[in-house]
């Protein structure tokens, strides 16, 4: 995946179509900007988006999430 610093002035439309985000990356942005204070997951069934909210909500719920990443409450509307 490519890796780059976000800019704090730039749409998230913006930042979405330039590069590709690791989730921890993205969930930093939380610290920068209330636009990244709600992030919604939609797919298809099968997309992964159960893997996606466990790889997240297990490191968060034993507190071993990276350095950069606050603490979070993450909600499954299903």
């Amino acid at each position: 995946m490519a890796s780059a610093n976000l800019a704090e002035d730039e749409e998230p439309a913006a930042i979405a179509a330039s590069l590709t985000l690791d989730i921890w990356q993205l969930l930093a942005q939380v610290k920068r900007g209330a636009v990244y204070r709600q992030i919604a997951v939609l797919a298809w069934g099968g997309y992964g988006k159960t893997t996606l909210l466990r790889h997240v909500a297990y490191p968060l719920g034993k507190n071993q999430q990276p350095r950069d990443v606050p603490r979070l409450m993450l909600t499954l509307i299903d």
